[in-house]
């Protein structure tokens, strides 16, 4: 038998801050009925808690890293807020933000194992917000790396400035989401597009805005076709009239520095474990070894 200890997360923290940054808001403004229904909305977010009241929400609420929330008293609107945003300065606004907190009690869980020369990894490490293998160490979603699942793969972002056109087939409804606006304008959709991380491209057509990851667009028209000028800013063409501008937003990430032969940490001979870091790794030692790479016998 094999006992790995964990650290068992019976709650999530927020510290009440006033910060200047601006954040990606990725929910929201939601009505809710008080500040603890936004928290648990939160929480609901990171995957902290999937009961009943998660799936209450309507818009469903995205299954996204909440690293904060915003919380108007008198509206009783909810914003459930990601990472921040380079270069955007904003007026100060008091938030909550997400601290990783935990119970000082550790939690055993016995599991049974095979008999083998080969040693398991035991850690103390959190169940939530990463979720844990059978070594005990974290396994991290799509687009998340490190110890604790805290550091984004995307390492840049780079917003194409000159739009080509397209006629806009009917089925761009189905594979992206669309927004009306009578006040359209170029900055409005980029910012729709920006708040959703993996957003990679956004089409203007007249009142309309489309986002999404996969545009599915193949019928390219001369630029002429989207001449049309948009209804918020005559000096910006948003097209119109079946025909859409589109604006790529490309993703440069950064690569598995644990994918590699022969395995680091010795992971292959069961004497350590490798974290992918940004542009790093770091290694968690078995028992019984120790060192940068886990190849000293302790």
């Amino acid at each position: 038998m094999t006992v790995l200890t964990l650290l068992k997360v019976h709650s999530q923290c927020y510290t009440s801050t006033v910060s200047s940054q601006a954040r990606n808001r990725i929910y929201g403004p939601h009505e809710v009925t008080s500040q603890t229904e936004c928290e648990q909305a939160c929480n609901c977010a990171t995957g902290f808690t999937s009961d009943s009241f998660c799936s209450s929400f309507t818009p469903k609420l995205p299954a996204r890293s909440c690293l904060a929330y915003s919380f108007d008293s008198t509206t009783l609107k909810c914003s459930l807020l990601g990472d921040t945003m380079d270069n955007i300065c904003a007026e100060p606004v008091t938030i909550f933000l997400l601290e990783r907190c935990a119970t000082t009690t550790p939690e055993e869980i016995t599991t049974p194992t095979e008999t083998t020369t080969s040693t398991s990894l035991t850690m103390t490490t959190m169940i939530d917000p990463c979720a844990t293998d059978t070594t005990g160490v974290c396994t991290c979603d799509a687009n998340w790396q490190g110890a604790n699942c805290d550091q984004t793969t995307i390492i840049n972002r780079t917003l194409s400035t000159t739009p080509s056109c397209y006629q806009l087939p009917a089925s761009l409804n189905t594979i992206a989401n669309v927004t009306s606006d009578q006040t359209n304008t170029v900055e409005k959709c980029q910012a729709i597009m920006v708040a959703d991380e993996t957003n990679e491209f956004y089409v203007l057509s007249g009142a309309l805005c489309y986002v999404g990851k996969v545009n599915g667009l193949t019928q390219s028209v001369d630029i002429s076709s989207c001449s049309d000028v948009c209804l918020g800013n005559w000096r910006e063409k948003c097209a119109g009239n079946g025909f859409g501008l589109l604006y790529h937003f490309i993703y440069t990430y950064d690569p598995n520095a644990c994918t590699v032969t022969p395995s680091l940490c010795n992971a292959d001979k069961n004497q350590g474990y490798c974290i992918d870091e940004l542009a790093a790794n770091s290694c968690v030692c078995a028992p019984g070894w120790k060192g940068a790479n886990c190849d000293t016998s302790v």
